[in-house]
């Protein structure tokens, strides 16, 4: 089953539109964003409200899981190494016992 394009950036707008939304929501209440992109995700998915807002669940999903490789890519990128290194060492000797 074929796809077309325009409805793959439709659905593309909204995921944008709402992830936008809750970020600026969270971030004027001094929440984590992160937290906002949760319930953006939960608005979005196609079991929340009563009615869809995106076409294609293949299409979700393959969203959904791009956004959590990125997701995880920027925590990586915020973590410091000397800490990594501190830890790292405590974790190989936990875990070779």
């Amino acid at each position: 089953m074929e796809v077309p394009i325009a409805q793959i950036l439709q659905d593309f707008a909204v995921i944008m539109i709402i992830a936008a939304v809750m970020t600026l929501a969270f971030y004027r209440l001094k929440q984590p964003i992160v937290i906002g992109f949760i319930v953006a995700g939960i608005i979005i998915g196609p079991h929340s409200p009563p009615f869809s807002l995106i076409y294609n669940i293949d299409v979700l999903n393959l969203f959904a899981e791009i956004g959590v490789i990125l997701l995880l890519f920027t925590v990586g990128m915020e973590f410091p190494i000397q800490k990594l290194k501190n830890i790292g060492r405590k974790a190989i000797v936990i875990a070779s016992t």
